[in-house]
């Protein structure tokens, strides 16, 4: 039986609704909560709704028919997403944290080796430079300089990445494994441009990727780990915390350099708390949106 504090924590680590945005449901909000389409069923009109506040989600659907009402949290959303039971689906959100004893699946979903991210992060970033769609997309959110996108190691996903690895290959077991490639065999973060996200020592331990196509926000599947920009803290002893990634560019484009972001307003992580730990860092600026969520994140952190 997995130990009821383990999965308390696996839950307060996975925000609802970025899990379901990693999944591509584009979600778009409704009062105090959000909506989307539902990927279960042929939905037309948004009928799958979340409730950020309660990190409860519903589909009032055809998943519904029949008066039993289907939904739940952040494992009951991926362990139908994924199509497995209950303790493969904690270890996977786990990110192989979870040990042996407690979740026997979790010992075969390890945690991506910052090697191999490290290439494939290098590997989009030669790609950016060919794709006129990504520099568009990125100079209409104000991203232009040359110099930013290569300290900040930025790419572009365009499926290329496959290429290099069979089917079959050692090489394309890993990058299943660490989530890079789908188990349908295609690149998870297609047509996203995508950062590293960096431990403080340096080491890429996640990455981002946000749609040129869409509202999209992606991230490796397993627990939020890494943060952009992080390395700012060793030259100031002030930062600025923004609501995105892409806002904090925003901030770096224009010049203004120790601007970190948290990954949406459920989206402080414990590589936060340790940045903020540093005895340089003594002030602090929350550049968040102005919006409710905003403002109750603010109150938070």
């Amino acid at each position: 039986m997995i130990p009821a504090e383990v999965i308390a924590e696996v839950r307060a680590r996975n925000d609802l609704g970025a899990f379901i945005e990693s999944a591509g449901v584009q979600l778009r909000r409704r009062g105090a909560d959000y909506v989307g389409r539902c990927p279960w069923h042929d939905d037309s009109t948004p009928s799958l709704v979340v409730s950020p506040r309660k990190q409860y989600w519903c589909c009032h659907g055809a998943c519904s028919a029949g008066g039993k009402r289907v939904g739940g949290d952040v494992i009951e959303f991926a362990r139908r997403l994924w199509g497995v039971g209950f303790r493969e689906a904690v270890a996977r959100l786990d990110g192989g944290v979870v040990s042996a004893e407690a979740v026997p699946a979790a010992k075969e979903k390890a945690t991506p080796a910052p090697a191999l991210l490290e290439r494939v992060a290098g590997f989009y970033a030669q790609a950016l430079a060919r794709s006129d769609a990504a520099v568009k997309y990125l100079a209409s959110r104000g991203i232009t300089r040359g110099e930013l996108l290569t300290a900040l190691q930025v790419g572009f996903v365009d499926g290329s990445l496959i290429e290099t690895a069979p089917a079959g290959s050692p090489v394309r077991k890993e990058l299943t494994a660490a989530g890079l490639i789908t188990a349908a065999g295609a690149e998870f973060f297609f047509r996203c441009v995508v950062l590293p996200l960096r431990d403080l020592a340096g080491a890429v331990v996640g990455m981002y990727g946000r749609a040129i196509d869409g509202d999209r926000h992606l991230y490796l599947p397993g627990p939020r780990r890494g943060l952009v920009n992080a390395a700012c803290a060793a030259t100031t002893d002030g930062i600025i915390i923004t609501e995105s990634v892409i806002d904090s560019m925003s901030f770096l484009d224009a010049g203004i350099p120790n601007a970190i972001p948290i990954y949406g307003v459920n989206g402080w992580t414990a590589d936060h708390d340790e940045l903020l730990e540093k005895p340089r860092i003594r002030r602090v600026v929350l550049a968040l949106d102005s919006d409710e969520a905003g403002q109750m994140a603010s109150a938070a952190i």
